[in-house]
């Protein structure tokens, strides 16, 4: 191995989890938090639940500061594509690749090293796409919130005899049709014939 061979942030990361599982002088309720700070990078909240106050001054700053982290550090727009280093820094997948391409290997926000193997192969942060959507467009989130429908689960007793089709059927037809009544009462492990004594109700 190379005198000059960059640290592996994962490694790094694990050797900082252990570090914080090994300190005798915290509970296990200010290690989990203290996991979490370090596991979410920029995401973790810098206070806790009781010195959090509700106001509406604090809730403004918090949602602009969740717009920073979901900016590119590159073009500093919000992300497209976004792909987050081991840093936890966010860039659009094309600012990135662009980065890449000029043969640079470090984090352009925080200047953090990282591998290869990151650069060669970024992967899309999906979970950050659902929260740039809600970002770009909250009222159609909230209201794409308040369309879904509880559905109602029928009991065993409740449903006809037959297949039946309900009402969120996509399809015409059997083709995705709720099963009937389950005459028979055998267990999940059951192998062998069914018999009258395994349908009570219609005794055959």
């Amino acid at each position: 191995m190379d005198a000059d061979a960059q640290p592996d942030p994962q490694a790094q990361l694990r050797k900082a989890i252990v570090q914080i599982m090994m300190d005798s002088t915290l509970t296990e309720a200010e290690k989990a938090q203290k996991r979490q700070a370090l596991m979410m990078g920029g995401w973790a909240a810098s206070k806790s639940g009781a010195e959090e106050k509700k106001d509406t001054g604090e809730a403004a700053h918090a949602v602009g500061s969740l717009d920073e982290n979901l900016k590119c550090g590159v073009c500093l727009n919000l992300c497209e594509r976004p792909v987050t280093a081991p840093c936890q820094h966010n860039f659009c997948l094309a600012c990135f690749n662009k980065w890449v391409n000029q043969g640079k290997r470090t984090c352009p926000t925080c200047r953090a090293p990282y591998g290869d193997h990151f650069a060669r192969n970024p992967r899309i942060n999906t979970a950050l796409i659902l929260a740039l959507r809600i970002a770009k467009n909250p009222a159609k989130a909230a209201a794409a919130n308040a369309q879904t429908k509880a559905v109602a689960r029928a009991d065993n007793e409740s449903r006809p005899d037959q297949a039946y089709v309900t009402d969120r059927a996509v399809r015409a037809g059997l083709a995705n049709a709720a099963s009937g009544k389950i005459m028979v009462t055998t267990g999940n492990d059951h192998f062998g014939p069914i018999e009258a004594a395994h349908d009570p109700t219609r005794n055959r």
